[in-house]
């Protein structure tokens, strides 16, 4: 019996299709309720830091801090210890998921912001500083241009 040696080539292929996103993302969402009339930042937006990937909101969450996030819509103004916030024009129902639409949180391109208007209804008990109210989660992806 022979013996029959054989090389066999190992191909090898290598495809980068994960795009790192490279974003600014707001630091806060300050909220200040001055004699009763509720104030927010004008200043506040997504920064898009790439030069070679877009990126998009994907998902929007709110969720419970120090207090309860409830509907902006029929917001209860009377009951302490309640906030809802509205983040261009997508507003909260309670705590969660918001409905986000493209025409609020387009796509944003390569070096481009995305200006985020947010308003927030608080319903506040006493004297507080820094507090953390509620959370606001946004997630990425990128986008193939």
């Amino acid at each position: 019996a022979g013996q029959q040696t054989t090389t066999i080539p190992v191909t090898l292929t290598v495809v980068n299709s994960i795009n790192s996103i490279d974003v600014t993302l707001p630091a806060s969402f300050p909220v200040s309720v001055l004699d009763g009339k509720v104030l927010t930042a004008t200043n506040v937006d997504i920064r898009n830091n790439s030069t070679k990937t877009k990126v998009e909101v994907t998902d929007v969450r709110v969720t419970d801090g120090a207090y309860k996030v409830v509907n902006y819509e029929s917001f209860p103004s009377n009951d302490k210890g309640k906030i809802a916030m509205s983040l261009n024009g997508c507003t909260t129902t309670g705590a969660g998921v918001l409905s986000i639409s493209k025409t609020a949180f387009p796509v944003i391109g390569e070096g481009e912001t995305l200006p985020i208007n947010y308003k927030a209804k608080v319903a506040a008990t006493g004297a507080t500083r820094k507090l953390n109210a509620a959370n606001v989660i946004i997630t990425l992806k990128a986008v193939k241009s």
